[in-house]
This record gives structure tokens, sequence and C-alpha cells, in this order.
């Protein structure tokens, strides 16, 4: 399994926390009474995190591993959540395509919007 490029600055920063999809099903009783229930066991956890001060170089490794590794997210890796003190790693796909944004106009670096959400089927990496 692929594992997600270590790169030159890795300054990780708004990593938000795990978020995931409501899966109650919400309906009512002829006589009014709610129904609720899970429409799935599993709940996903969702993560979306900026990355920092990325050179060029980092740049091209980032876009080969999201074409060429994981094919945009059709493939999961292993990924360490960027700011857990305990290297806690996920076994994740992109759930949506990196977001590369200029940061300095004089020097050649970036900001890159990641988001990763868990594979299936859901097992932490130890």
């Amino acid at each position: 399994m692929a594992t997600f490029p270590s790169l030159t600055n890795d300054f990780a920063e708004e990593v938000m926390e795990p978020t995931g999809d409501d899966p109650t099903i919400r309906s009512t009783f002829e006589n009014g009474y709610p129904l609720r229930r899970p429409r799935f066991t599993t709940k996903i956890r969702k993560w979306t995190y900026t990355l920092r001060m990325v050179t060029e170089a980092d740049k091209a490794a980032l876009i080969a591993f999201e074409r060429d590794t994981v094919n945009y997210g059709g493939a999961s890796f292993v990924w360490i959540h960027p700011l857990s003190s305990t290297s806690q790693a996920y076994n994740v796909n992109f759930s949506a395509p990196l977001d590369f944004t200029q940061e300095i106009k004089t020097a050649v670096y970036y900001s890159v919007k990641v988001a990763v959400e868990e594979s299936y089927p859901k097992a932490e990496v130890v």
C-alpha cells in the first residue's frame, strides 16, 4: 500500500477534527412517534487540512502521487495525521482533488488543501 509522500516543509495547519456524514434515517410512525435508526453501521471519518510552504519539487511529488500512485483517490494509502502527537496512521483515500494555491508571489511556495476520508474496510495502521 502506498504512503503519503514526505515533504521538505511539512507545515500543516487548520487540521479539521474528523467529521462524517449523518447516517441516521428519520421518519415517523402513523401515530406521530419518531423513528430513528442508523443507515450504516460504519462511520467514515473525514479530514480536511492545508499544507503550507510546499516547494515546487514537493508540488510535483504530490501531483505524481495523486495522479499516478493513487489514481485521484481510486486507491487507498497510508496517511499519518500531521498534528497527532502519537503519529496516528490511517488507511485513507482522497475525497477531493488536491487544491494548489501559490502562496508568495516572489518565491515559489504553494499552499495545498488536502481532503481525505477513511478507506473501507476501516482499519487503522499500527
